[in-house]
């Protein structure tokens, strides 16, 4: 990833926690258009990261896919994009899981008293349309275990 996106994607993250900060002052049962306007503005944020992310991800497929690697990713969004295989955590489980923390803050709890959770969903996703580009057979009874199989 280069420097420049880098620099971007750092500044549009420090708008949107600006925003946030804004925010968190208005009492939850009072902001309902607030908490909708940083809402919309963290979609926008993670907009932008995938966008800077695609670029990042092409990159290693096509690496992969040009030495004829099968890879396994980390996370899905590499699967979408032509990857082998990705086993890792459901990334909108733990975004749900950390909306849920922000909440118990804004509503006062203390971050210190908060528990440290570890994700505790994962998911198993294949691309059968890579496999066989790679010259590979995918067992049947690997593809029992995946959550989602791409075709």
């Amino acid at each position: 990833m280069s420097v420049n996106t880098d620099t971007k994607r750092m500044a549009h993250f420090q708008a949107i926690l600006a925003e946030f900060e804004r925010v968190k002052a208005v009492h939850p049962a009072e902001s309902k258009d607030e908490r909708e306007h940083l809402r919309a503005a963290l979609v926008e944020g993670q907009r932008a990261q995938d966008a800077a992310t695609t670029d990042a991800e092409r990159e290693d497929i096509g690496v992969a896919e040009k030495l004829k690697l099968p890879m396994v990713y980390p996370f899905r969004f590499y699967v979408e994009s032509g990857g082998l295989v990705s086993y890792g955590i459901d990334q909108l489980e733990t975004v749900r899981e950390a909306a849920a923390y922000v909440d118990r803050i804004l509503r006062g709890a203390n971050p210190a008293d908060l528990p440290v959770q570890l994700p505790t969903k994962f998911s198993l996703v294949v691309n059968l349309k890579t496999a066989k580009g790679l010259g590979l057979t995918v067992p049947e009874s690997f593809l029992l275990f995946a959550d989602e199989v791409i075709e």
